[in-house]
């Protein structure tokens, strides 16, 4: 049996995590395509650092790469986006 590569891996996990969070997240409105959650934030960016496009992860998670590309643009994703940067010029 072929290995998973590093990317099928971190797939598979945001996968799962999107599965859990809306199972226990039955809110009114429509629910979001991807979890705001400090998890699944830092395994997209390492999608993004293994070299795929938006296209690709948005395929990958079957999701609109408008739902990616808004994603990006949140306050919150920023804010994460900035303190793993701090952290990785701390280290």
């Amino acid at each position: 049996m072929p290995r998973k590569s590093t990317v099928d891996k971190i797939l598979d996990e945001v996968k799962q995590k999107i599965k859990e969070k809306a199972a226990t997240e039955r809110k009114r409105g429509r629910p979001p395509a991807i979890p705001r959650d400090r998890e699944v934030y830092e395994r997209i960016v390492k999608l993004f650092e293994e070299g795929l496009t938006i296209k690709e992860v948005a395929r990958a998670l079957g999701v609109d790469e408008k739902t990616i590309r808004r994603l990006k643009e949140e306050t919150e994703f920023q804010q994460f986006l900035k303190e793993r940067e701090e952290k990785i010029k701390a280290a």
